[in-house]
């Protein structure tokens, strides 16, 4: 299912990027099939939530023997996870670490009802529960429809292990031939439905190819938010190092580098935003509000996968009324602090007609001070807070130093070598620090990659003026290379908002075509490779529902949607 779902996209992106209007045809179909088999998939998981949420296994759980037992969860279906307190327990067991419920064989008051667990688990076809073992532990007996198995806790060392239930027609789509019947129906409507918008509308792309305009703008999003992906796709191992040294060294070297991304794209956006003329009116019409509905959109996608396919808190209003003020979703927070900015930027405009010195003043208080405090607190343990008068710390402060570098850009571009040198000084600063600190507290910390101390805002301050240095070099671009990174440059914020739920979707491990494409997780060449998957399926989505009335714009902002006159 996946090798076609990634095909399909692949030929739909092929399809779609070839200018000719014999093809306009083929690319309404296109483009309705791929949105039909995502609006039918989504259904599938839509389906099997309710069924599983409706119907319920009854499991009863027995300690028996000289010991005690401890029930951790359980798994369904290999992508659903549940603590012991999720499952509606009914016992006399008590709660133990939080989730987990453990019988005590010592309580001298036991009874044969108190030895026994009762639980209710959502309708799967592969169920495993978890069980703690050691030295202190008795056995188990588990009883569900008829089925019933014992395992022995006793080991000689402490550790976990797994009672595997497999139940016969539990799956939807093996017990239900209807539900085939009502994918189908939905399936065929949709591409009905799709086409019908296709023919009433079209979708007006507002890119204009002026061959004087700047090009390192296009080429640096797309490398940024690469980076980005790729610091997705490694950044838990970081937190690993106790579990595998060496692997740790590997991606310190590489989150050490992936942490000039965010900074940069706060430097970029106040680059391209602080030089236009940002009337409150347009500002917020054009820009803000409509930026913050896509936020919210996203939010509510992540809420639905996460409520559908992972059994996260179901209270859907709650979380829905709560994105409108915090992330759902943690890597989210970068769109919230955008949307901060946008509301500032008719004040923050205000940055360019000053004087030299009074630029210099702000940013010497917004950013350098108190990321110089960030550095000696972070080194040293010692705990000094940041200035108040340092206001929205450091995104605020790189926003504005973004624009203040592009204004010295004339000057900047006869300092390469100066960059290239404090590149990699800074780099090894930040590897150098962050080894130390983690060594020190003997756990993995990140906070010099994490937030903007010095190493790291000389690391992206040198980045940043090296490609706006070489502008003169992207120029010489052709014209049609240079449309092709419009275009990609783009669907960034697209492939920002829908890379993470692709790799939610597909999972830490993914094998497609026999090549290994894993999230956290594997060799570092696996992990790497997972990037790239993860990028180019997510511009390739981007892309192609770019072209889909009415919801291509939360793919790419610059999109219109305009009603198709008849003769």
């Amino acid at each position: 299912m996946r090798e076609i779902f990634v095909i399909l996209l692949i030929i739909s992106t092929i399809i779609l990027s070839v200018n000719n209007k014999n093809t306009e045809f083929l690319k309404k179909y296109i483009v309705s099939i791929l949105i039909s088999v995502l609006i039918t998939g989504f259904c599938y998981y839509l389906i099997q939530y309710i069924y599983s949420y409706t119907q319920k296994i009854n499991i009863e759980i027995t300690a028996e023997g000289n010991g005690d037992v401890i029930f951790i969860g359980a798994m369904i279906d290999d992508n659903k996870w549940y603590w012991a307190d999720q499952l509606k327990p009914i016992s006399n067991w008590d709660v133990y670490e939080e989730h987990r419920l453990k019988y005590n064989f010592n309580n001298k008051n036991n009874t044969i009802d108190d030895k026994k667990l009762s639980i209710s688990i959502p309708k799967a076809e592969n169920i495993s529960l978890g069980f703690k073992t050691g030295k202190s532990f008795g056995n188990v007996i588990i009883n569900s429809e008829n089925i019933i198995k014992k395992q022995s806790l006793y080991n000689k060392n402490e550790g976990e292990t797994a009672v595997d239930i497999e139940l016969v027609n539990s799956n939807i789509l093996k017990s239900e031939n209807k539900v085939f019947i009502i994918l189908g129906t939905i399936f065929l409507v949709s591409i009905f439905l799709c086409i019908a918008i296709f023919n009433k509308y079209e979708i007006i792309n507002n890119i204009e190819y002026i061959n004087d305009s700047e090009t390192w703008p296009d080429i640096f999003r797309i490398v940024l938010i690469f980076i980005i992906v790729l610091f997705h796709t490694t950044y838990n191992v970081f937190f690993s190092f106790t579990e595998n040294i060496f692997d740790w060294y590997n991606i310190l070297y590489i989150n050490c580098f992936t942490g000039f991304a965010v900074p940069c794209f706060f430097m970029l956006s106040g680059s391209l935003l602080l030089r236009k003329d940002n009337k409150i009116k347009n500002t917020l019409l054009n820009r803000t509000i409509k930026f913050y509905g896509v936020l919210i959109i996203w939010g509510i996608i992540y809420i639905i996968i996460n409520i559908v396919k992972f059994n996260e808190n179901d209270n859907f209003i709650k979380l829905f009324l709560a994105s409108f003020f915090k992330p759902y979703e943690l890597f989210l927070w970068f769109g919230y602090s955008i949307v901060s900015l946008y509301f500032l930027l008719p004040i923050l405009s205000y940055f360019k007609n000053l004087n030299e010195l009074y630029k210099k003043y702000i940013l010497i208080i917004l950013l350098f001070i108190p990321s110089l405090i960030y550095e000696i607190q972070s080194l040293s343990g010692f705990f000094i807070g940041i200035p108040h008068f340092s206001l929205f710390w450091p995104d605020m402060g790189l926003f504005l130093w973004g624009y203040y570098l592009w204004e010295k850009r004339n000057i900047l571009k006869n300092k390469k070598i100066m960059f290239f040198i404090s590149l990699i000084f800074s780099y090894f600063l930040i590897i150098v620090e962050t080894y130390y600190i983690s060594i020190k507290n003997n756990t993995p910390q990140n906070l010099f990659f994490g937030n903007t101390g010095i190493g790291l805002l000389i690391m992206s301050t040198s980045i940043f003026a090296l490609f706006m240095s070489f502008e003169d070099k992207f120029k010489m671009f052709k014209f049609e290379s240079r449309k092709f990174l419009r275009i990609v440059s783009g669907i960034v914020m697209g492939i920002y908002f829908s890379h993470f739920m692709l790799i939610k979707i597909f999972g830490d491990k993914l094998k497609i075509f026999g090549i290994y494409f894993n999230s956290n997780t594997g060799t570092l060449l696996s992990m790497f490779l997972g990037a790239i998957f993860y990028f180019l399926l997510s511009a390739m989505l981007c892309y192609c529902c770019s072209n889909i009335p009415i919801i291509g714009w939360l793919f790419d902002m610059r999109t219109k949607l305009r009603k198709i006159k008849r003769d």
